[in-house]
């Protein structure tokens, strides 16, 4: 149990208590509701590990086999890798 300041009244209350006891206001609701929102932006920056391990195949393919063959798969493999982080950022999150 610690003790932080109430946003209203800046008196010390629990970190536990659901309202403060020298104001009354509300503590649960504030604290949920920064709890939602601080887990979306966080999931939002990871990036996939398969569209990372295409992106880094493909850069392998391109440095190590120089001929055109080889860069055209390795470009076309980078592609598919960002392909898919694009899409599992945006689309997935939506549903």
């Amino acid at each position: 149990m610690a003790l932080v300041p109430c946003k209203e009244c800046g008196k010390e209350v629990s970190d536990k208590a659901a309202t403060c006891p020298g104001c009354g206001v509300s503590l649960r609701k504030r604290v949920a509701s920064v709890d939602s929102n601080s887990k979306t932006p966080l999931e939002s920056k990871k990036t996939n590990p398969f569209a990372f391990s295409l992106m880094a195949s493909g850069l392998i393919i391109m440095l190590v086999f120089r001929s055109s063959g080889t860069t055209f798969l390795g470009l076309l493999l980078i592609l598919s890798g960002v392909v898919w982080d694009i899409y599992n950022r945006f689309f997935k999150r939506l549903k």
